[in-house]
């Protein structure tokens, strides 16, 4: 439990960090990532980062699982963006699909 302290007043703070419903909230970022790289005909980490608002980290397995779907390609180097190999988001979200099922 917490504490703070408001015009010398002090409150205690309950905080609840759990998420009902994490997988469905990973899915729409791989969905929001998809939709970035479509719009932009980019596909970066950094770009994922930026626009997505998600640590680099987080945005690094977002690109990972967006690459084990064939929905880009590998790494070209540190700061070329990947190749990407659908062509509409329908497509993109079947290959999501087909890896998520597995």
């Amino acid at each position: 439990m917490a504490e703070r302290y408001i015009a010398g007043e002090r409150q205690q703070l309950t905080l609840d960090f759990s998420k009902t419903d994490d997988a469905q909230d990973e899915k729409d970022l791989r969905i929001d990532a998809l939709d970035i790289i479509l719009a932009t005909g980019r596909a970066t980490t950094a770009q994922l980062t930026r626009r997505l608002k998600v640590a680099s980290y987080k945005a690094a397995e977002i690109m990972a699982e967006l690459e084990d779907a064939g929905i880009v390609g590998p790494s070209n180097g540190d700061k070329n963006a990947r190749d990407i190999n659908i062509s509409d988001k329908a497509e993109g979200l079947e290959k999501l699909n087909m890896v998520a099922a597995q």
